[in-house]
């Protein structure tokens, strides 16, 4: 899909008012904020919820499988209340709850 068609300007525009563009946690009145990213267990920022960005079903599953193992390791947290980890990954800096930086390291 061709969001402006052919131009980039217009073209950027319209995909975050489609949702095929977004930054998570952007203060931009674009933004959709319907994307969610989180860190698995080894640090990496995975999806937690993709919006409508144009990701394939694997790439989904990918992220989620990821994320499924940072869970395991947490215990009490499941899809259902993902939202936590985003809660805890934000805090941890300024609870001063990580080891190093980047965190996981």
């Amino acid at each position: 899909m061709l969001a402006g068609s052919g131009n980039i300007a217009k073209g950027i525009v319209r995909a975050f008012e489609l949702g095929l563009l977004e930054v998570p946690f952007a203060p931009s009145v674009y933004n959709r904020g319907e994307v969610l990213t989180v860190r698995d267990e080894k640090g990496a920022v995975r999806f937690l919820c993709v919006g409508k960005l144009p990701f394939t079903r694997e790439i989904v599953e990918w992220h989620r499988f990821q994320l499924s193992r940072r869970r395991a390791s947490e215990g009490h947290l499941t899809e259902d209340n993902g939202y936590l980890l985003v809660e805890k990954d934000i805090m941890q800096l300024p609870r001063g709850e990580y080891r190093s930086w980047p965190l996981f390291a």
